[in-house]
């Protein structure tokens, strides 16, 4: 070997954007940041926002979806469908709400919340949480703790 950093991909020799762009997203990440991310939790599978940032840049720099989704390593149809959206000016790199799961306290909160006697609309306006949500959750928890107690 020469000792020069090898890359898989064509144009990304040093000082090209491919290279900068892998140095500068690749960095280590503040203890601040690393905190941020753990309280948004997003749904097992759901790209981050980092790398929906990241195909922003490569969007930018002209790389098409399949490439972009190598590099990402994504799925080619959900890079596809960032992309149409980027043109179309509607992609975001914030992920959706609909991606997005409520924190473990959350769900907690509620369930201690119903257990105090709290309506549903007064749970929903102390967490923020959608009420058929709140009844899912209560749902849940109620036939786990039967399905706990015949076991």
């Amino acid at each position: 070997m020469s000792g020069k950093f090898q890359t898989p991909f064509p144009g990304s020799e040093a000082g090209s954007f491919l290279t900068d762009f892998f140095l500068r997203h690749t960095a280590m990440r503040t203890k601040e940041e690393a905190e941020h991310r753990k309280a948004t939790e997003r749904k097992p599978g759901c790209a981050s926002e980092e790398k929906r940032r990241w195909a922003v840049d490569l969007f930018e720099h002209g790389y098409g979806y399949t490439k972009a989704a190598a590099i990402l390593e994504l799925a080619p149809y959900t890079v596809r469908d960032w992309a149409r959206a980027w043109r179309a000016g509607r992609f975001t790199v914030e992920i959706p709400a609909n991606q997005k799961q409520h924190p473990k306290y959350i769900r907690l909160r509620v369930l201690t919340l119903r257990a105090k006697g709290l309506s549903w609309r007064k749970i929903e306006e102390k967490t923020g949480v959608n009420m058929s949500t709140c009844r899912k959750w209560v749902a849940k928890h109620s036939n786990d703790a039967e399905e706990k107690k015949e076991s």
